[in-house]
């Protein structure tokens, strides 16, 4: 994949103040505090888990909000979007991202400041850029937490 060279690049200076840490302690400590009131049923399911993919779609919708607002000051929002992303000429194009991640970025701003809210979570955003995230890890904390409500339970 190549990346342009010249241009702005706000989405990827937003990507850096966004804490992704923060954002999964905040599902551990709602998972934490979801155990401590499993009460006394045996039901795996009266407690609800917070998982990973919650927490990092908690953090792309903080970034394409601001992103979102960002473009409502334009007076056309969606020609702003689209000249963000695709057309090289314009002053507000994003110069440092991948075809992948430029693709996923204007779908994600356009939902965002059409609906108020983003559909789905690709790791392929730039905010993930340099983070391995490993599916079966993702997996195993979900079943422990059932196994640890469950032992709560009992």
């Amino acid at each position: 994949m190549q990346k342009n060279v010249s241009g702005r690049t706000r989405n990827t200076s937003i990507d850096s103040t966004i804490d992704l840490q923060k954002y999964v302690d905040a599902a551990r400590e709602s998972n934490s505090a979801a155990l401590e009131n499993a009460g006394n049923e045996i039901d795996v399911n009266a407690v609800s888990y917070t998982s990973s993919s919650e927490a990092f779609r908690a953090a792309l919708t903080d970034k394409y909000s601001r992103l979102a607002a960002e473009a409502k000051t334009h007076s056309n929002p969606e020609e702003h979007i689209y000249g963000k992303y695709y057309d090289k000429g314009s002053r507000y194009y994003e110069a440092n991202l991948t075809d992948t991640e430029r693709r996923i970025a204007y779908n994600y701003e356009m939902q965002m400041y059409k609906d108020g809210k983003i559909n789905g979570v690709s790791y392929q955003d730039s905010l993930f850029r340099g983070i391995e995230i490993n599916g079966d890890v993702v997996d195993n904390d979900r079943i422990m937490f059932k196994r640890r409500t469950v032992n709560r339970q009992i």
